[in-house]
Parts: structure tokens; sequence; C-alpha cells
């Protein structure tokens, strides 16, 4: 009886330490499996950390670039640059503009019109003759 009693405990001690290390053996490889998926995250964070860096650099070297052709100094804040560009684009657009109306002052036609034919009609209007009478020249000063 004795015999059989020990017997059953060390049956249940064998099955409590085959579960023991199972439950050991689950636990480890699940441990392992994550400290995989994290190296793996830390190598991607850790390149991509390398890019993030590396395309900082490469926006404050712009930054410099753009301060400089500015003619602004250094410690100037990200608005005054900005608002020194925009001022500079709007000009480069009017003068855009005001230059393209005096390389085109007429406007090209799709269709060919003829130039006016001189004519002795006194119902023709000669625009210069309204410019050029007495009314509008400007006086002449007497030193």
């Amino acid at each position: 009886m004795l015999r059989m009693r020990f017997s059953r405990k060390v049956t249940v001690l064998k099955e409590q330490l085959k579960s023991t290390a199972d439950c050991h053996n689950q636990d480890k490889n699940l441990n392992e499996h994550t400290i995989r998926v994290l190296q793996d995250d830390v190598s991607s964070l850790k390149f991509q950390l390398s890019e993030v860096k590396r395309r900082e650099s490469s926006l404050e070297d712009l930054r410099r670039t753009v301060i400089s052709l500015l003619g602004l100094d250094s410690s100037c804040t990200d608005y005054e640059i900005t608002s020194k560009i925009t001022k500079l684009v709007a000009a480069h657009r009017e003068f855009s503009i005001l230059s393209k109306r005096y390389d085109d002052p007429l406007p090209s036609y799709v269709h060919h019109v003829p130039p006016p034919s001189e004519s002795s009609d006194p119902t023709t209007v000669d625009d210069f003759e309204i410019l050029n009478n007495a009314y509008n020249k400007r006086p002449h000063r007497k030193t």
C-alpha cells in the first residue's frame, strides 16, 4: 500500500514536472519570438532614425542656402523667411506680367485685319488729334 501511494505521488509529481517544463518551454519560445520581433523593430527604427537625420540635415542645408540667398541673418524665424519669399515671388509675378505687356503691346489677332486706309472721310477720328489739341498739352514754364 505504501508503495502504491508513493508510486501515485511520483506519477503526479512527474506530470507536474512535465507540465511545468512544457509551460516553461512555451514561455521560452514566446520570449524568443518576442525578442526577435523587438530586434527587428529596433533595427527598423534605427534605419528610420538615420533617414530622418539625413532629411533634417538636408533641410537645414536648404534653409541656410535660402537665408544666404535672401540676405537674411541666420537667427531669423521661418515666418520671416516665408514672408520674404512670398514678397519676392509676388514682385517677380508682377514684373513678369509687366514685361509681357511691353514685349507684346498689341494683341495678336487670329484673323488678319488689314490696316486702315487713309481716306478723306471727315467722320474718321484721329486719336492723336484729340491728344494733341491745346487743352491736353502741358503748359510750358518760362524761366
